[in-house]
């Protein structure tokens, strides 16, 4: 994806029945619900958001509430924010 203030992290399932379902961000474009919440985090100007999708939940909140006001700030918090979406992910697909 290429906004600019938004970090999406689109973990995989290791489901094989669910391998293929639709997880993306820019696949929820078109589901009117999701449609209306996504568009307008892609197109912030001020803020720093990030985005965590999976075949069936869509969590987001801005990096300054977890006191990430820096780029550098940001980065490093990428990490952890990867590694929630996979633990999101993993819960998922054991239920």
């Amino acid at each position: 994806h290429s906004a600019k203030n938004v970090y999406v992290s689109e973990p995989k399932t290791t489901n094989t029945e669910l391998k293929d379902k639709r997880h993306r961000v820019f696949d929820g474009l078109d589901n009117g619900v999701h449609g209306r919440m996504i568009l307008p985090l892609l197109t912030l100007k001020d803020a720093h958001m990030f985005l965590i999708s999976t075949y069936n939940t869509m969590a987001y909140s801005s990096f300054e509430k977890y006191g990430k006001h820096t780029e550098e700030a940001r980065n490093e918090f990428k990490t952890k924010i990867d590694e929630v979406a996979h633990a999101q992910q993993t819960y998922l697909d054991f239920w």
